[in-house]
């Protein structure tokens, strides 16, 4: 269940291989999620044995050299993606929407002999003698659902049915929150990303094309909120106090989003019949 980056690597590859499996995803895809929004080196590699790659291309991904991190006191330190020993980079990072790379899966996903539900919500886990046998749901038209399995791999995101279910998933307080806007016109952001540490916070600028920058930040529940309220994406400010390219003067493109991170989770205890992912 769940049908985002990992949830879908996992289908493609097991489809390839003649297995049978049935996809569900609350969501009809692709859909948002907070995000970075770029490709390490490692994950271009993957991208293209997933067969999604050339579709990324084609949309015009953003080649990136390396990155630049900045600390407040304005040190900073460039890495590039290069041969070092005997690791060999994957042509280079993308700076990349989520949206393409999540909507290049769910079309690789449409073409392979698997069942995909979409807008599927699942609500329980089915349990026989101490094994996970399946799932519980309701359908687009809230139609009920039992799908049996022999093996559930929980790929459902910090609201893990499966991870709930299972006693897999810790609760705590909201810590941290993630801020994102896109934004034009913001000089000395193309060949490099740029990460601006601040801790706890830190904020990252990453170009997306040749006229669009996305601002990614995460900072303190409490700070974000402030922040928020304070205007800070449609005044188009960085997240953080560390120094680095100028956004004075800079476009904000519609599009914020705000969004928690992840739930700590434990193993799960029944791990012969379910993978949390």
């Amino acid at each position: 269940m769940g049908a985002g980056p990992a949830g879908a690597a996992v289908a493609i590859l097991l489809a390839e291989h003649g297995s049978t499996w049935s996809l569900l995803d609350r969501a009809a895809l692709p859909r948002p999620k907070i995000c970075g929004e770029y490709l390490s080196p490692e994950a271009v590699r993957l991208l293209d044995r997933l067969g999604v790659l050339k579709t990324l291309d084609a949309g015009g991904a953003a080649a990136l050299a390396g990155m630049r991190i900045t600390a407040p006191d304005g040190t900073s330190v460039v890495g590039r993606y290069r041969p070092l020993g005997a690791f060999r980079p994957y042509r280079q990072r993308h700076g990349r929407h989520p949206r393409d790379a999540r909507g290049a899966l769910a079309e690789r996903l449409r073409g392979l002999p698997l069942e995909l539900r979409e807008q599927t919500r699942v609500s329980d886990v089915l349990v026989e003698g101490g094994q996970v046998v399946g799932l519980r749901a309701r359908g687009r038209a809230q139609d009920a659902l039992e799908v049996a399995r022999a093996v559930i791999v929980g790929a459902d995101g910090r609201h893990s049915v499966v991870a709930e279910r299972l006693g897999c998933r810790r609760p705590h307080a909201l810590q941290r929150l993630a801020l994102v806007t896109y934004v034009r016109g913001v000089a000395d952001c193309r060949e490099l990303g740029e990460i601006f540490v601040d801790p706890p916070d830190y904020a990252i600028l990453n170009p997306l094309a040749a006229d669009r920058v996305t601002s990614p930040s995460c900072a303190a529940a409490t700070r974000a909120v402030e922040r928020a309220a304070g205007g800070l994406h449609d005044g188009a400010q960085c997240a953080t106090s560390a120094p680095g390219p100028t956004l004075d003067g800079a476009e904000r493109v519609p599009g914020p989003w705000v969004g928690p991170l992840a739930h700590r989770v434990v193993p799960a205890a029944r791990r012969r019949r379910a993978a949390r992912g």
